[in-house]
This record gives C-alpha cells, sequence and structure tokens, in this order.
C-alpha cells in the first residue's frame, strides 16, 4: 500500500493552465455560455485569451441573449467582470430577469472600462432609482454605448433626473427607452431640460409613464428647438387634447421627427383637429399611429385631408378609434389620390359593408396601399364582396386581413375567386367561426391554382380538419416557392 502511495506522488499532475488549447476547446464546448461567463471567465489571463478565441463564444457572445435567465445581482457581477475587459460582446440582453440596484451598480463599473458594447438591455428587472444613478454615472464617462432599454424597472422621478443630467453631458447614446415606469410629470420635466442641451439622441420612449398635459407641454417646449430627436413614443400617457395640443406645435415647426405615437393617449376629436391642422404640410413625419383614442367619424376626415396632401406619411394605424362609415368614406376618397400610404389599420372600428364599398372602390385607384387590416369590424357578405371585386384588378396589396367580420360562407367564396386570379396577395385573413365545410373545399379548389400566397388564415375546425390540413399543405408549398423565386 504504501508503495503505491509513493509511486502515484510521482505521477506527473497536468496543470488545468497547460493543458493544450485544443483540448480546452473540447472542454468548453460541453458548457453553457451563461457558466462561461460566470464561471469560466477571470480565471487567468491565459484562459480569458482562450475563451475569446474559441468559437462558439466569439459567434454566440457578439449578440448575447441571457432573458428570462433567473440572473440575479450576484450572477450579474460575473457577467458584469466579464463586460469590462471583454472585446467580443457588442449587444447585451438581460431582460426580465431580478436584477437590482446592486446588480445594475455592477454593470455601471464595467461600462466604465468596456469598449465595445453598445448596446443594452435590462428590462423588466427592478433596478430602481438607485440603480439608474449607478448607470446614469457611469454614462457620463462611457463613449460606446448607443442604445439603452430600460422599460419595466420601478423608475420614479429621480431616475429620471439622474438619466436627464447625463444626457446633458453624454455625447453616444442615440436610443433611450425608459416605457412603463413611474417618471410622472416631474419625470418629463427632467427630460424636457435634458432635450435643450443633447445633441445626440434620436429616439426616446417615454410611452405609460403617467405623464399628463403638463408634461406634455414641458417636453413640447423643448422639442420646439431640438433638431437631432427624430423619434417620441408617448403612447399610455394620459395627455388628452389639451395636451396634444403643445405637441401639434411641435409638429407643425420641428422637421426633425419621422415617426409618432400617440396610442392610448385620451386624445379625442379636438385634439385630432389640432394634429391634423398641424401636419398638413409636415414633410418628415412617415409613421404615425393613434390606435385606442376616440376620434370618431371627425378624426377619419381631418386625418383624410392629410392624406390629400402629405408626400411622406407611408404607415397610419387607427385601432378602435371610433371610426364608422362616414369617417371611412373620408379616408377612402383620399387614398384615391394618395401616392405615399403602405399601410393602413383600420380594424376594431365600426365599419359596415358601407365603409367596405368605399374602401373597395379607392382600390380601384390606389397603387401604392399593400397592407390593409379591417379586422373586428362589422363587415357581411356583401362588403366581402366589395373587397372582393376590388382586389380582382388590384396589384398593390400584398396583405390584407378581415378576420372576425360578420360574412360567412357566402362572402368568403368571393374571396376563392380572389386566390385564384391575384398573383399579388400574399397574405389573407378571412378568420372566424362562420364558414363551413364546402366553403372550405372551394378555397382549397382555388389554392391548387394559386402559387403566391403564403398565408391564409382561417378557423381549421369549422371547415374541417382534413380540409384544413391540405389547405396548408398548399400554403406551405408556395412559402417555398416565394423563397426560390
Amino acid at each position: 500500500m504504501n508503495e503505491y502511495r509513493i509511486s502515484m506522488s510521482h505521477k506527473p499532475v497536468v496543470s488545468f493552465h497547460k493543458l493544450p488549447i485544443e483540448l480546452v476547446y473540447r472542454i468548453l464546448d460541453f458548457q453553457s455560455i451563461l457558466t462561461l461567463l460566470c464561471s469560466m471567465r477571470n480565471v487567468c489571463k491565459r484562459f480569458n485569451q482562450i475563451i475569446d478565441s474559441y468559437d462558439r463564444y466569439r459567434q454566440e457572445c457578439d449578440i448575447l441573449w441571457l432573458d428570462d435567465c433567473k440572473i440575479d445581482d450576484v450572477k450579474v457581477q460575473n457577467i458584469a467582470k466579464t463586460l469590462s475587459n471583454d472585446t467580443v460582446i457588442i449587444k447585451l440582453i438581460i431582460y426580465c430577469n431580478e436584477i437590482g440596484h446592486v446588480g445594475a451598480k455592477h454593470l455601471a463599473d464595467a461600462l466604465r472600462s468596456n469598449t465595445t458594447c453598445t448596446y443594452l438591455d435590462i428590462r423588466n428587472n427592478r433596478i430602481g432609482d438607485l440603480g439608474v444613478e449607478h448607470l446614469a454615472s457611469a454614462l457620463k464617462l462611457n463613449t460606446t454605448l448607443t442604445g439603452l432599454y430600460l422599460n419595466d424597472n420601478n423608475i420614479g422621478h429621480v431616475g429620471a433626473k439622474h438619466l436627464a443630467d447625463m444626457l446633458k453631458n453624454n455625447t453616444t447614446l442615440t436610443r433611450l427607452s425608459v416605457y412603463n415606469n413611474q417618471i410622472g410629470d416631474d419625470g418629463a420635466y427632467h427630460f424636457a431640460d435634458a432635450i435643450k442641451y443633447n445633441t445626440t439622441l434620436e429616439e426616446l420612449n417615454l410611452s405609460w409613464n403617467e405623464i399628463g398635459r403638463v408634461g406634455a407641454e414641458y417636453l413640447a417646449e423643448a422639442l420646439m428647438n431640438n433638431t437631432t430627436l427624430k423619434e417620441l413614443t408617448f403612447n399610455e400617457n394620459s395627455i388628452g387634447d389639451r395636451g396634444i395640443q403643445h405637441f401639434a406645435n411641435v409638429y407643425r415647426c420641428n422637421t426633425m421627427f419621422s415617426s409618432l405615437d400617440l396610442s392610448c393617449c385620451e386624445i379625442g376629436e379636438a385634439g385630432v383637429q389640432y394634429l391634423a391642422d398641424a401636419l398638413q404640410n409636415n414633410m418628415t413625419l412617415t409613421v404615425i399611429h393613434l390606435d385606442h383614442n376616440l376620434i370618431k367619424d371627425v378624426g377619419g376626415q381631418c386625418l383624410a385631408n392629410v392624406l390629400k396632401t402629405t408626400k411622406t406619411l407611408t404607415v397610419l394605424t387607427l385601432e378602435k378609434c371610433g371610426i364608422e362609415d362616414v369617417g371611412t368614406q373620408y379616408l377612402a376618397t383620399a387614398l384615391k389620390s394618395n401616392a405615399t400610404l403602405k399601410c393602413l389599420n383600420l380594424s376594431r372600428n365600426g365599419i359596415t359593408n358601407i365603409g367596405a364599398q368605399h374602401l373597395a372602390d379607392a382600390l380601384q385607384h390606389n397603387v401604392t396601399l399593400t397592407k390593409l387590416d379591417l379586422a373586428f369590424n362589422t363587415i357581411g357578405d356583401r362588403g366581402a364582396r366589395y373587397l372582393a371585386n376590388g382586389l380582382m384588378n388590384n396589384m398593390a396589396i400584398t396583405d390584407l386581413n378581415l378576420n372576425y367580420n360578420t360574412f360567412g360562407d357566402t362572402g368568403t367564396q368571393h374571396f376563392a375567386d380572389v386566390i385564384r386570379t391575384n398573383t399579388k396577395l400574399t397574405d389573407l385573413g378571412i378568420g372566424g367561426d362562420n364558414i363551413g365545410p364546402a366553403t372550405g373545399q372551394i378555397l382549397l379548389d382555388a389554392l391548387r391554382s394559386n402559387t403566391t400566397l403564403t398565408s391564409l388564415d382561417f378557423d381549421n375546425e369549422s371547415v374541417g380538419w382534413d380540409i384544413s390540413h391540405i389547405i396548408d399543405e398548399y400554403i406551405e408549398r408556395n412559402c417555398k416557392l416565394s423563397k426560390v423565386y
């Protein structure tokens, strides 16, 4: 026994640090990326060099996804140590974890020395105002980060002030999102103050932040002279008609904005009138979202006037805005001469067969609209026929959504004729539970000769699973053909 122990003691001990690099690579093959970051980085200088040269690390860690991994302050400390001297990670995405203000401090310390990471997504954590203070302090020195996403982090007006103070000095950040926090009017005041000085921020998301008309006034005043911000996302703030009046003045004078999102902002008929008047001569906006505002038919008329004059607007979404047939008629008339709009969303309004007829007539003339969403309206068989006839000669529409309207077998069968003849339509939604197997068979027969429709939304159960399965096979065939051509 003693001899055995002596002989064993003289056997050479191979240090892990001296293993051949290819053997280390094979060991790394069996480790998760999270293990590499939290347990194997920063063991020694040589091991860091090996990991940095490891193909899988370089391929998977340039954009590092660690969402919903139960990462807490302890685990994020290891990630931060890696980030501090890493030259591979360009985007770090660690949303939906358990990071608090301590973990935010670790990340902030890393950002002070990191020179490659340009994008940090820390949404849905709990860093709070104190965590924001740490990050904001680091970003006063950091010169590489261009995108910061802090949604859902229990940030109040104090945290907003820290971010605003940072923005006055930072010259690299171009995108900042503070969506779904509680900064309020006081926080809006701080951001407004920063906007007056900052000359690099291009996108700012302040949606769902308990900002009212007073906060809107602060921001609007600051934006009057800002020449860099191109996109302000502001939906889910209760600014009302008074608040939108302040923003309208901005859009009349400021020529930098390309996108406007004021969905769910309690805008009514008066507010949309302010906005439409301001947009009559606007030459920069390409996207407008006004969903879930009760602008009604008056709003439809106001925005139709914008469509008649705009030379830039490509997307207009008006979901659940209380627009009925009269407002739809105004919009349809404007579409006949409009040459820029590509996407129009009128879902969840009060459009009936009459409104569908007006839109169908517009489709006979319009040559630029490619996507039309009319889901969740009350369009019946007659309205379906109007729209189907409108598509027979239209070579622009590629996506039509009519899911959950009131037409049944008769209306759906008109779209079978469209499927047979129209070669531009790629997405068609006619879902609902109001068609039967016979209509399913008609759709199937139409699909046999169609090679361009790549998405057909219908109710599988109502047409029968056998027919549904064969329809899906034809759609899959067309998807493969579209990739070939």
